[in-house]
Parts: C-alpha cells; structure tokens; sequence
C-alpha cells in the first residue's frame, strides 16, 4: 500500500505477514501506538505534527495581542490538512473562550475543480490497515482515535462508528468552500501569483513543489527527475514568489513526500535553503518549517 501502515505493519519485522481482517486486534494495538500520524482509507490527518505544534503557539502569541491571523493553504487534498491545522487553532480558541472563526482568516489555492474536492471528516476506523479486508469484520472494528490533546474537535459518530471532526471545524470547511473569493478552485499556484496577491500570516505548501511545472514539465523541477544539469531558475522563481507571501514573523510550511525527501521535510529543506536569499529572509523553526524575519524586506529573495 505504501502508506503508513505497510510501512510500519505489513513490512515490519515484529508484524511481518500481518495482512488478514481475522489478525485485526494486533494491528489495533500498532495502530493506536503510533498516533498522532495515522494514515488509513488514503487518507491522513496530522501527517506533520510538529506542524499542529507550531501552529498552536503562533495563533496564541497572536492573540494577546487581539490580531486575527490570515492562513494560506495551497493544494488541499480533501481537507485532511486543513482540518487538522484549524484542529490545532480550535485547541487554542477553546483555551481562551473564543470561536475559531474570530482567530482565523483562510484562503484556498486548488489546482482541481471545486467538485473534485470531497472534504474528509471522519479518521476512519481502524480496519482500513489491511490488504484483504473482511467486510463483517469491518463493522466491528474500533474507530481511529483523535490525538489526546485533540479531544475538543471531536466526537463520535454513533451511525458511523468513526470519529470525526468537530461541527465548528466542519461548518468553518464548508463556508470556505462555498466562499469563491476565499477559495479559488481550479487555479494554479502559478496563475495566483500572477494575479498579484496579498501576504499571509501562514502560508502552507506541502507536497506542491513536485508539481510545479505541471504534467508536461513546462518548466525543470528538481522533484521531477529533469535532465541533469536543468535550468531550475523559473522553478525558483515561482517558489521565492511564495515565500514572498509570507508576512513579516509569519510561518511558511513546506514539506515534500516523495523519494528523496522525507516526511520530516528535507526534500523541501534542501531545495528552500538552495535558492539565493532564502537562509537570510527565514528561520527555520521546526522540520520543514521556516519564520519570516521581521526588518528583513522582500528584496533579499
């Protein structure tokens, strides 16, 4: 499968075989061990943590200070990432009594059209992990569990027997979806650039990168096996003009999951720290996390 699962279970030496619905009380246990960082049903929630972490402490150092925070997210899966970060924010409203709605401002970049995006609320259960599922086993199986600090953007679906997102997370989703001046389907990230954009408190990039360029490769992308020696210079003309949406203190996240990088963001890392400036505007802060330095203007990028 690739996935988490396959990965840690199916492959792994101690559980090595482990592929049959009737052996699901051993995966459980694996399972509700190595969260936060589940994957299952394709899809994943909380895939970065230490993200979720940053997140929290930035929107509570914002709002001493009473400012809303503006959030760009660029390529949104089916709102897996999404929800977990206004998980996080929601973790923090809930601290100081306020809605997640008055802390945060969210815009959408999406290559795909609006219809293609099927905003995914629930973890799944449990049974997701295997190859050769049992289907009467499956309704048995136990849902996945929310991440302990995480309880308050939960509940349990009773009919579905999953748990899913809180109904503010839910109805935050899809006001933004239906909003086209927030949420802009079937745009490139080129093509927003182009339009002439504002900046952004946060800026969230994970697994674009390997894209840019496109299916046809109209310009060299170092994810995308070019020649050796390729000219990456519109690459990172349109990666340095992302970074410049970044506001001055704000966080610009970029992770990249294919061979060559990792899910702890290297593979971005070491394309980001190449490109002429980038070390001088930002401070990395985490994995695959990076600060936008205040007094630093956006002509060193």
């Amino acid at each position: 499968m690739g996935d988490f699962f396959s990965e840690k279970i199916v492959t792994g030496e101690e559980n090595k075989g482990i592929e049959r619905a009737d052996e699901y009380e051993k995966v459980i246990k694996v399972a509700v061990e190595n969260q936060p960082g589940i994957k299952l049903e394709r899809s994943q929630f909380f895939r970065y943590p230490n993200d979720m972490n940053t997140i929290a402490s930035f929107v509570e150092e914002r709002i001493q200070t009473g400012e809303k925070i503006n959030l760009l997210e660029i390529g949104v899966g089916n709102m897996e990432e999404l929800s977990s970060y206004l998980a996080a924010i929601k973790k923090v409203a809930d601290k100081y009594g306020r809605n997640l709605k008055d802390l945060v401002n969210t815009e959408l970049v999406e290559l795909r059209a609006k219809g293609s995006v099927i905003p995914n609320f629930g973890l799944g259960k449990v049974m997701g992990v295997f190859i050769n599922s049992d289907p009467e086993l499956s309704k048995k199986a136990p849902p996945v569990k929310p991440p302990e600090d995480y309880k308050t953007s939960f509940y349990l679906d009773e009919d579905e027997g999953v748990n899913k997102f809180a109904p503010e997370i839910q109805a935050y989703i899809e006001g933004l979806v239906s909003d086209d001046t927030k949420a802009h389907f079937g745009r490139s990230i080129e093509d927003h650039l182009a339009i002439g954009q504002g900046q952004s408190d946060v800026v969230a990039c994970n697994n674009v990168l390997q894209y840019l360029g496109g299916m046809g490769h109209t310009y060299q992308n170092p994810f995308n096996k070019g020649p050796e020696g390729a000219d990456l210079t519109k690459f990172k003309k349109v990666v340095r003009d992302i970074a410049k949406m970044v506001k001055e203190g704000g966080l610009l996240i970029m992770h990249v999951d294919v061979k060559g990088g990792d899910r702890k963001g290297r593979g971005a890392e070491n394309v980001l720290e190449s490109i002429e400036g980038f070390t001088s505007a930002f401070d990395k802060v985490g994995p695959g996390i990076y600060r936008r330095k205040v007094g630093i203007t956006q002509d060193v990028l």
